[in-house]
């Protein structure tokens, strides 16, 4: 979104009088959003990880893996699948709640 504004911000300001219109920043003095986002992709990749490697040492069989390492890419898949479809926009809440809504389908599948 910031990158759109920023995109369209010397239109802007040809239109209206010199001076008035500047971009600051996304939010002054707190981390960038894009970092939080970065997080929170290496901590979903992280955890799905974790959870496949746990699954393999506990039962010890490969195939028993295969299911929660699949659930956890249709749970991403199918998250960005129905946001696209109504043309919304990932935010820092909704990773939060894919992180924990991955985890759910992985214990519920293991």
């Amino acid at each position: 979104m910031v990158d759109r504004i920023k995109n369209l911000l010397p239109q802007a300001q040809a239109t209206v009088p010199a001076g008035t219109l500047k971009f600051r920043s996304d939010r002054p003095g707190r981390r960038p959003i894009r970092a939080s986002v970065s997080d929170v992709e290496f901590l979903t990749d992280v955890t799905i990880a974790l959870v496949v490697i746990g699954d393999l040492l506990f039962f010890g069989i490969c195939a028993t893996t295969i299911i929660p390492s699949v659930a956890a890419d249709a749970v991403v898949v199918g998250t960005f699948g129905v946001m696209y479809l109504p043309r919304r926009q990932a935010s820092n809440l909704t990773l939060m709640a894919l992180t924990i809504s991955t985890g759910f389908v992985v214990m519920t599948q293991s």
